[in-house]
């Protein structure tokens, strides 16, 4: 999950050079959902009962309208590192939101809240990886419902994981195919082979292994390792952005990231 999702942002911004965003989301979103849902009955597993569906539908709403919704967006208009270091700071939120559901949060962990908002400023003053406030206020919010349809998800034990996965993906491929419909997005005419292969990538190794991946994980083991991918994958994607996609960052850009990658580990210790 740490090196997969770390380079879906760069292939994030390979898909968008043929297709549009909300409409390229859905698509791969609700394909892989079918998938995992086609798998798990092959497999013997049980629908999930009908008081979960709205559970789940709420948990994919969030991740994928709102959080992956913010992400596709974004990649527009900025470099792909600036999109995985500004997610990357959701295990921060999650320990946050972890408030309200028992979790105890120490001092030293929220002093890695701080520092990790302390990298993102020092991140935004770097004119190799900064976006406008827009991107950044989007961003936040979709990362914020990320963190909350992660706590939600969580607490969907009845259901499992690979069946879960897959009605969080529907609910939110077809949310997000909505989102492309009410803003007008074109349906595209060509496919280039480039975008095509990207999507594919994004489907089968993003959405099918990954988030299956992150489904189970956040069913059986602590929120600070599973979303403990989220202060690798600026790493990864900030290093792929920098070796195939001509991006680059100075100096304070490495300060800046450093800065995050500490406050999410203190922030993850036990």
């Amino acid at each position: 999950m740490w090196l997969v999702w770390g380079s879906t942002y760069y292939a994030i911004r390979v898909a968008l050079e043929g297709f549009p965003p909300f409409g390229m989301a859905a698509v791969r979103l609700v394909a892989a959902g079918a998938v995992l849902l086609a798998w798990g009955r092959f497999h013997g597993e049980a629908w999930p009962r009908r008081a979960s569906l709205g559970p789940l539908a709420l948990a994919g709403t969030l991740m994928f309208l709102g959080g992956n919704g913010s992400v596709v967006w974004a990649e527009q208009s900025v470099s792909s590192g600036l999109v995985a270091v500004l997610v990357g700071v959701v295990p921060l939120y999650t320990a946050a939101a972890g408030l309200y559901f028992g979790e105890r949060v120490s001092l030293r962990q929220w002093g890695g809240i701080a520092l990790g908002v302390g990298g993102i400023v020092v991140l935004q003053g770097d004119q190799q990886l900064s976006g406008d406030l827009l991107v950044t206020g989007v961003l936040t919010v979709g990362s914020i419902a990320w963190a909350l349809g992660s706590l939600a998800s969580k607490l969907q034990k009845e259901t499992t994981p690979t069946m879960s996965s897959g009605v969080q993906m529907i609910a939110g491929g077809v949310l997000l195919a909505g989102a492309a419909v009410a803003t007008g997005e074109p349906i595209p005419t060509e496919y280039p082979l480039r975008s095509v292969l990207a999507v594919l990538y994004l489907f089968s190794f993003g959405s099918v292994l990954a988030f299956s991946a992150y489904t189970w994980l956040l069913r059986n083991t602590s929120l600070a390792l599973a979303t403990s991918y989220a202060y690798v994958n600026p790493v990864v994607a900030v290093l792929i952005g920098i070796a195939f996609g001509g991006e680059s960052l100075a100096s304070a850009g490495w300060v800046g990231l450093a800065m995050i990658v500490l406050a999410v580990g203190l922030v993850s210790r036990r």
